[in-house]
């Protein structure tokens, strides 16, 4: 009967062990996506900003755009690259612009 009841009382503390582990596990879930959401919103920003501002320089119409992040040595570049067609000429014309970001 002792080995019975010390296996009850393993079964409880797994359960309360794997039910603690579940919890984190959604709450760094939680916490990952927000993150992302953050950091995703802040590139779009920074894309919408940079076309809004040479959209005025540009001679064709902007068509496209790309974002980007990079290692250039021990530093990371964020950047955006816009597409545009010069109508009159036929030709793309590709714009990049980059930050530096920590």
């Amino acid at each position: 009967m002792g080995i019975l009841k010390a296996l009850g009382k393993a079964k409880e503390w797994a359960t309360e062990i794997f039910y603690i582990g579940k919890e984190k596990l959604k709450n760094a879930r939680v916490w990952i996506k927000n993150e992302l959401t953050k950091f995703f919103k802040k590139a779009l920003d920074m894309m919408n900003i940079v076309i809004d501002k040479i959209a005025s320089k540009v001679r064709g119409v902007v068509l496209g755009a790309s974002h980007f992040f990079r290692k250039v040595g021990n530093k990371y570049q964020e950047g955006t690259k816009n597409y545009s067609l010069e109508e009159e000429l036929g030709e793309w014309n590709e714009t990049t612009v980059t930050k530096e970001i920590e």
